[in-house]
């Protein structure tokens, strides 16, 4: 299954893997590329048109390895999703290796409004990867475990 972003200047899609999805994000930045591949985990929860992006709050996490960094950003969302019962919308990342700063625009879970469709647990191993594949293309892709 792949789903294209209908988000301007967003690039995002699923992937099928043996143990669930995969989530992938290509921009022309590394940058871009991270913001998108949060996107496309958001989306296997809710359509993120549906939230609107009123509440912000800064996400921090880092590693040397951009695999890592990857997996550290995903499943920093994963955890304040939870902590705070809140979907995003909207994803603005600054790098400075080895650190990720990522602002994140959402609102609380409104059971009336979101229909969610999945539920995300952690990233996995299976599928990963981050690196420019052409001269203006950057993709950050990892394995993502649903219920």
């Amino acid at each position: 299954m792949i789903l294209k972003s209908k988000f301007p200047k967003k690039n995002w899609e699923h992937f099928e893997l043996d143990s669930g999805f995969g989530v992938k994000g290509s921009g022309t930045t590394k940058r871009e590329a991270f913001e998108n591949v949060a996107m496309s985990a958001m989306s296997i929860i809710i359509d993120p048109s549906k939230v609107r992006g009123l509440n912000s709050l800064f996400i921090d996490c880092e590693s040397e390895k951009d695999e890592d960094l990857l997996e550290n950003w995903i499943n920093s969302l994963i955890k304040e999703m939870e902590e705070r019962k809140m979907l995003f919308t909207k994803f603005q990342v600054y790098l400075e290796k080895p650190k990720l700063r990522g602002k994140v625009w959402g609102e609380p879970i409104d059971s009336r409004r979101h229909k969610i469709m999945n539920k995300l647990f952690k990233t996995q191993k299976e599928g990963r990867f981050v690196g420019q594949v052409s001269p203006h293309e950057w993709v950050a892709k990892c394995g993502i475990l649903t219920s």
